[in-house]
C-alpha cells in the first residue's frame, strides 16, 4: 500500500531518502492534489496557484508520479496553470528545482509540457545553467539546441566551485558531490 491516498495510484517511487520525511512529503502533496473536486468554491486561477506550489515542491523532491498527476490534472480540468511559476523568493520554477536536485525524468517531463531551460533566478542563473554542471542532465536540454554554459561561467555564478586546479560541483568546505546528489547553490 503506498503512503498516498489510493484515489490517485500514487506510489512512493522517488523522493527523499528519509522514510518518515518522504511519506509526510507525499501525503502533504497528493492531499494538495486532491482539490480537482473537493472544495468547488475554490476558483479555478487559486486552483492553478495550488498546482504551482505543489508542482515545485514535488519537483524538488522527486516525486514522479505526483509531478505527472499534477500536470495531467491541470490539462484535464483545464485549470489555468502556468509550469513557469516563480517562486516569490528565488525566483526558481519547477525546472530549476528538478534540474538542481538532477532528477532527470522530472525535468523531461517539465520541458515537454513548455517550461523555460532560461528563465533566470534572482541570482540569474537559469534550469540551463543547473544542467550545465550535470553530465547526467545534459542530454535533455541539448535536445532542444541549447549551448552548454561554459565551466568558468558556472564557477562564477557559484553553480561550480573551482578547487585547486579541478572545478567541481561542491558546497565551499565540502568534499566533491558525488553524481546524484544535487548541485550547490
Amino acid at each position: 500500500m503506498s503512503c498516498c491516498s489510493e484515489s490517485l495510484e500514487l506510489g512512493c517511487s522517488a523522493g527523499p531518502s528519509n522514510p518518515v520525511l518522504n511519506m509526510l512529503v507525499e501525503q502533504f502533496l497528493s492531499e494538495s492534489i486532491a482539490i480537482k473536486s473537493a472544495d468547488p468554491s475554490t476558483s479555478l486561477k487559486n486552483q492553478g496557484s495550488i498546482l504551482s506550489s505543489q508542482l515545485y515542491l514535488a519537483s524538488f523532491w522527486g516525486f514522479r508520479d505526483i509531478v505527472r498527476r499534477i500536470l495531467e490534472l491541470a490539462k484535464d480540468q483545464e485549470i489555468p496553470f502556468d509550469v513557469n511559476a516563480q517562486n516569490k523568493v528565488s525566483l526558481w520554477t519547477p525546472l530549476h528545482a528538478a534540474a538542481f536536485q538532477e532528477h532527470g525524468p522530472i525535468v523531461m517531463m517539465l520541458l515537454e509540457h513548455g517550461a523555460d531551460p532560461n528563465s533566470t533566478d534572482s541570482n540569474g542563473r537559469s534550469p540551463k545553467d543547473f544542467a550545465s554542471a550535470s553530465d547526467k542532465l545534459w542530454g535533455h536540454f541539448a535536445m532542444l539546441g541549447l549551448k552548454r554554459t561554459d565551466r568558468s561561467t558556472l564557477v562564477s555564478m557559484g553553480i561550480l566551485k573551482q578547487v585547486g586546479g579541478d572545478m567541481t560541483a561542491s558546497p565551499p568546505g565540502s568534499a566533491s558531490l558525488t553524481a546524484g546528489r544535487g548541485i550547490p547553490l
